[in-house]
């Protein structure tokens, strides 16, 4: 791949970040905007999706897509990090585009008060944020997909993304760039998104199964996974007293953040029994098929994220609460063992 350096030349904006806004697809065909959309199609229509049970309310999950696009851009700015577009004014002020991000515009903004950009005078599509692996498969990853297979423009990196490590982009064969700055570029293709932070599209879930049947993968004997956080400052259990108890019932002990992504997928897609504290590990019941999954939740901050996973999945879900204050290991291993349906 040729030197960034040989792609690039220096283009300066300045601005700053309390005037900057946020701003809409819709708003850039006025003459307001040096950015334009060259191209807009619609790849999914709006869908609502329910998942509830009548006899119980408190059971009662749904959530509504709107429509998404394929749309591309020319003459936008990326940032890297965040894989955030913003549209350029006639004033070289920058604006958030909103349908570029699921995050709120606080949380979106990672360019500073006055930045040197680089123009890249090439065709790209956006790829993977610096973010967790979960942000990076649910969010994104089907974006890519449904870019990759409608073209072969490069995709951006940032330099110190950890996705470089675990070898999602070789597996997808991504032809990337590597960037550390917000960057000019000719034309960015994008997936439009909506407020969906925490549910995954049906259509995306499909698209990640059907790259996943197209590999060559290599069966895996072990069906009881445990998916441990010991490693992580954010767990809340002994999992050390937990793990001890499980081994001894013919569960596996998974660490996925030392696995490569392919180590990954190979371990969950013949899994039939999956327990873990909430965090990105679980992720990986994505590949499964209809696996059982449990849940532990610390009380202070539930969510729902793989819940919805496990019921597009058709999969048995379980969540055991606990209390940080008060956490009786024993009960808890005793609530996994009697919400355990595979044999």
């Amino acid at each position: 791949m040729k030197s960034l350096n040989t792609l690039v030349k220096n283009f300066v904006i300045k601005f700053v970040t309390k005037i900057q806004s946020v701003t809409e697809i819709n708003y850039l065909h006025t003459l307001d905007f040096k950015t334009r959309i060259s191209n807009i199609e619609k790849i999914h229509e709006p869908v609502n999706i329910t998942f509830s049970d009548s006899s119980k309310l408190k059971s009662f999950f749904q959530h509504s897509f709107s429509a998404r696009y394929k749309i591309r851009l020319e003459n936008a700015v990326v940032d890297p990090t965040n894989m955030c577009v913003f549209g350029i004014d006639k004033k070289d002020k920058l604006h958030l585009i909103k349908e570029s991000t699921e995050w709120t515009f606080n949380r979106s903004l990672s360019i500073s008060n006055s930045v040197t950009m680089e123009t890249l005078e090439k065709d790209i599509n956006i790829s993977f944020p610096r973010d967790s692996y979960y942000h990076q498969i649910i969010e994104f990853l089907p974006r890519i997909i449904n870019l990759k297979n409608a073209n072969e423009n490069l995709f951006v990196i940032h330099k110190d993304n950890r996705i470089l490590n675990n070898g999602l982009i070789d597996f997808l064969n991504l032809p990337t760039i590597t960037l550390k700055n917000p960057v000019k570029v000719k034309s960015v293709s994008l997936i439009s998104t909506g407020s969906d932070l925490g549910y995954l599209h049906p259509s995306d879930l499909f698209l990640m199964k059907e790259l996943m049947r197209s590999k060559n993968l290599v069966p895996n004997p072990h069906k009881m996974l445990y998916v441990s956080r010991r490693h992580s400052r954010r767990s809340d259990l002994d999992e050390n007293m937990l793990e001890t108890e499980l081994i001894k019932n013919g569960f596996e002990i998974v660490f996925a953040e030392n696995l490569s992504f392919l180590q990954q997928l190979n371990l969950f897609k013949d899994a039939k029994l999956v327990v873990g504290l909430h965090g990105a590990g679980l992720t990986n019941t994505i590949w499964t098929n209809k696996a059982q999954l449990i849940e532990l939740m610390p009380d202070y901050r539930v969510n729902r994220c793989f819940e919805w996973i496990a019921n597009l999945n058709q999969s048995n879900y379980s969540q055991i609460l606990f209390s940080k204050k008060d956490i009786d290991m024993k009960t808890i291993f005793n609530q996994i063992f009697s919400s355990i349906q595979y044999k």
